[in-house]
């Protein structure tokens, strides 16, 4: 019997040793850039190593496809009324950080009575993990990459022109209100994952804590269910909270003009689409509820910091057509590398350096400014890409406040850290 073991064991050794050959040489190495010991020490090296060899793994596909395989092999033999698809090992017991070294939630909020989900009623892939009709992506904390974030914005904030506010907004997602424990607790922690990103900032950087009147609130509809994105009343909630830190003072939610779109199936069903759980996203679809802005707005994008040739798009837009699927992308019109939207409010500028989260925020702006440049700079800085030296933009834009707002993916991505370093040049 140890001799079968020992021919198992090698015979799968040799496989792994194949794999490893093909994949390196399967591996554009010209495309790569040069090896410096800059790119060595800032990991781009790294970074850029690992992103072509991810997509030309040997059988890639294939293999993936059998991963999706097994998990329907699972899920029929479990049965619907068991959604365990795989055994998740979360919190400390998976390394990582030690939960003595982790900081205080920010801060502690008393949260409304929710009935939590057992661990066994959850079927995890990948990131994202399934609650009966309730798909949600859940973080883990990398506390080196989260300071380097915070460093970032202190770069970002000290290069901005003096009167220029510098405010940095990071939102948690729906996975740390309606997860099982071990899934928000420990390493998972969005609330210690945001202080210490705060504790991280400089004199520069106004933080804005949204997570309290978000967790406040967390029984009500905050979060889609089919999708990663909070809901827009979510962003109000967060956005009365960038209110007390900027000086403003915000409108009931009420007092909105209001509309909806039924039948929003989002990001979270399209990642899930090959698994058979994805079949109760499709058939419990959300609803998109937006708050229009009062005042009247015109806005447009622009391919570049240029601010040429610009397209009228709607701040947001009430007549989407049916064959667009993707609700979420009533708010400016989805993501765009930058979106300039003028009111007739009595205001300055703000500049909101943002991924797709802030979308839903940013109307409720309007009736504080005068001009809103919404930034996304995922579209910037690459060599195939525009170019953009936020500094001197602001200057250029006279901005009197800079929003930066992100969810935990964001701030646990040494890629968007890169991204975020980026803008302003040495």
């Amino acid at each position: 019997m140890k001799k079968l073991y020992l021919s198992l064991l090698a015979f799968l050794g040799a496989i792994l040793l194949a794999l490893g050959v093909w994949s390196l040489a399967a591996l554009d190495w010209a495309s790569l850039p040069p090896l410096t010991a800059q790119s060595v020490f800032d990991h781009s090296a790294e970074s850029s190593f690992e992103s072509r060899l991810g997509d030309r793994f040997p059988m890639r596909n294939l293999l993936l496809k059998g991963n999706q395989t097994m998990n329907l092999f699972y899920y029929f033999s479990v049965g619907e009324e068991n959604l365990l698809a795989i055994d998740y090992k979360g919190g400390a017991e998976a390394g990582g950080e030690r939960l003595a070294d982790l900081p205080e939630p920010v801060p502690a909020v008393e949260l409304p009575e929710i009935d939590l989900p057992e661990e066994t009623d959850v079927m995890a892939v990948g990131t994202v993990i399934v609650n009966g009709n309730r798909a949600m992506d859940i973080p883990t904390a990398e506390d080196e990459i989260i300071t380097e974030f915070g460093n970032a914005v202190n770069r970002i904030a000290a290069a901005m022109p003096e009167q220029t506010r510098t405010f940095l907004l990071v939102t948690p997602n729906g996975g740390q209100f309606y997860s099982p424990p071990s899934y928000h607790t420990g390493i998972h922690d969005q609330s210690a994952m945001i202080r210490r990103c705060y504790d991280a900032l400089s004199d520069r950087v106004t933080a804005v804590d949204a997570y309290s009147p978000i967790a406040r609130h967390c029984d009500e509809y905050l979060f889609f269910r089919t999708d990663h994105h909070w809901t827009q009343k979510g962003a109000y909630y967060a956005y009365s909270a960038f209110c007390d830190a900027a000086g403003f003072t915000a409108r009931e939610l009420a007092e909105y003009e209001s509309g909806s779109y039924e039948g929003f199936v989002g990001s979270m069903y399209n990642y899930l689409s090959s698994y058979p759980q994805s079949k109760v996203l499709e058939d419990n679809p959300d609803t998109l509820t937006y708050y229009l802005a009062p005042v009247a707005t015109n806005a447009r994008y622009y391919a570049d910091a240029s601010l040429k040739n610009g397209a009228h798009v709607p701040l947001i837009d009430v007549a989407l057509r049916d064959t667009i699927t993707n609700k979420y992308l009533c708010y400016l019109g989805g993501d765009t590398p930058i979106c300039v939207i003028e009111t007739e409010a009595e205001g300055g500028t703000c500049i909101v350096v943002k991924e797709s989260f802030g979308n839903a925020f940013i109307p409720f702006l309007a009736e504080h400014y005068s001009k809103i440049i919404a930034i996304d700079p995922r579209e910037f800085n690459d060599p195939d890409e525009p170019q953009l030296n936020l500094a001197s933009f602001a200057a250029e834009q006279n901005a009197d406040d800079l929003l930066i707002i992100d969810y935990p993916f964001m701030i646990n991505s040494k890629a968007y850290v890169r991204i975020l370093n980026d803008l302003i040049p040495e």
